[in-house]
């Protein structure tokens, strides 16, 4: 796949992403961003490994296997140079508050501590270079044109 193709498809994506969450509320837009952040890591993982031996599921990535889980692929990823070490923390952060956002029965805000912090943190990480894939266009950093 040719640098514009891949330029495109990452634009047609992320339109997608901005479209689907315009309508939702902040818990279903943490939701949302970590999922897709999950899924493009499970995409650059599997692109550096073999394929696998059978027509099953892949056993590398069910649930529950070594590479099941988003914590799992932040870790693998980074130890292979995928991402950045800002990259897996901004991982990890997300993905702590993706957790209490799953689990929480009472209103969520990003308001209070301990999600403001954890925003905050993850704002710095991905905004504070213009080239980081993760900052997402302008959803999660403002556009500075």
């Amino acid at each position: 796949m040719s640098d514009s193709e891949v330029k495109a498809q990452m634009g047609r994506r992320l339109e997608q992403l901005q479209n689907a969450m315009a309508e939702e509320s902040i818990r279903g837009q943490i939701l949302i961003l970590t999922a897709q952040l999950d899924e493009l890591l499970l995409e650059m993982l599997k692109r550096m490994l073999k394929p696998q031996r059978g027509k099953d599921e892949d056993e590398l990535f069910r649930p529950m296997a070594p590479l099941g889980s988003f914590s799992s692929r932040t870790a693998v990823a980074f130890r292979l140079g995928l991402i950045s070490s800002d990259d897996a923390e901004a991982f990890d952060v997300l993905r702590k508050v993706r957790n209490d956002c799953g689990h929480a029965v009472a209103p969520f805000s990003l308001v209070a501590e301990p999600h403001l912090g954890r925003l905050r943190r993850f704002i710095e990480l991905t905004c504070r270079d213009s080239h980081r894939a993760i900052g997402l266009g302008g959803l999660v950093c403002p556009k500075s044109d």
